[in-house]
């Protein structure tokens, strides 16, 4: 009988009892031997050990830069502009490059928040415990009380904008911007999203409505035979089955031929064994595109200038204002308490 342990799945599949993959036993045992997998990898691979240095610097900078993961494709598409000598656009190079860096993520030499992944979601429900002296419970309490005045600028204008993606691996950098401009963000996975997610897209957007807003869904997906049918699919749901029209506007924002041809992106072919690829193929070709190919700071930007062109100054001023208004009568209140507080003997 299977007791569906560790030891007896090893077992069942013919593998040691201390396995975990076979790429993770070549790289950790190349890292043992060297120390260091782009060491090991010029002395064995002078070809994909410059490829392994380029990808360690590349991503450690942009990280410096700011603190959000990039994704493999953005590191692929890197390599394609500037490494054309040693690296190629091709599957066969891109699944190499996916296998490396799983080794310099394994050896320490990449850490593993550098890099976005597609499927990994992890959510911690649980605190460590902590002491705090009781005195000084209260008076960091009352000290961050004014931290909690927060006013949306979107509230003081007739219009809301909601970015929209099949792009869960792009989901840091994308917020790195809609945080900012206090933009909602809302990352689907494919085409899996019939009653959970699209169900609280049209939910947020009726709440909008209900105030008298007009809303704007923003589409940011791959050019490719599943990334444009994606993007159709989220609208037609909202559309018709969720009504979302009158004052609802969809607008999709990348990726675009135009972008593709003025910023001269690099294509990958479309996949011949996608369902969708037939009716792809005869609108655009043979060729697609990836969101990734923008590079962070392109994608960003093209982002951030929408929204802007789309959130009026005079909303962000007044909420600026009502927060400062809200402070101040805040600190006032918070130094009333103090004082009797310690009147009383408790601060």
């Amino acid at each position: 009988m299977i007791d569906y342990s560790l030891e007896s799945l090893q077992r069942i599949y013919g593998k040691p009892v201390d396995h975990i993959s076979h790429s993770y036993t070549k790289w950790m045992s190349r890292y043992e031997r060297y120390g260091s997998v782009i060491e090991w990898l010029r002395d064995h691979d002078p070809l994909w050990g410059e490829i392994a240095e380029a990808v360690n610097e590349y991503v450690r900078r942009k990280w410096e830069v700011q603190p959000t993961p990039l994704t493999d494709r953005q590191i692929h598409y890197y390599l394609v502009g500037s490494k054309p000598e040693v690296y190629m656009n091709t599957l066969k190079y891109y699944n190499k490059l996916i296998d490396l860096i799983l080794g310099l993520r394994l050896s320490g030499e990449l850490d593993w928040d550098w890099i976005s992944e597609q499927e990994s979601e992890v959510e911690y429900n649980g605190f460590f415990s902590w002491e705090l002296d009781e005195k000084d419970a209260i008076d960091r309490a009352l000290g961050t009380a004014e931290s909690y005045v927060f006013q949306n600028p979107w509230d003081y204008q007739d219009e809301r904008v909601m970015v929209i993606t099949e792009k869960r691996e792009l989901k840091p950098q994308l917020s790195w911007v809609c945080d900012s401009y206090m933009v909602d963000l809302v990352c689907c996975k494919s085409y899996g999203v019939w009653s959970t997610m699209v169900h609280k897209v049209a939910k947020r957007v009726k709440l909008y409505l209900r105030h008298g807003m007009r809303v704007t869904l923003v589409f940011a997906t791959d050019h490719d035979p599943s990334g444009l049918d994606i993007n159709r699919f989220y609208m037609a749901i909202l559309r018709f089955k969720w009504n979302l029209n009158e004052n609802v506007e969809y607008y999709r924002l990348m990726l675009n031929m135009d972008q593709v041809e003025r910023l001269k992106l690099p294509p990958y072919p479309a996949k011949v064994r996608d369902p969708r690829y037939k009716w792809y193929v005869r609108a655009f070709g043979d060729w697609s595109w990836e969101v990734d190919a923008l590079e962070r700071e392109g994608m960003q930007r093209i982002l951030e200038e929408y929204i802007k062109s789309k959130l009026d100054e005079s909303s962000i001023k007044e909420a600026r204002r009502r927060e400062e208004e809200q402070r101040r009568r805040i600190r006032e209140r918070v130094e009333e308490i103090k004082k009797y507080l310690r009147e009383i003997g408790i601060l």
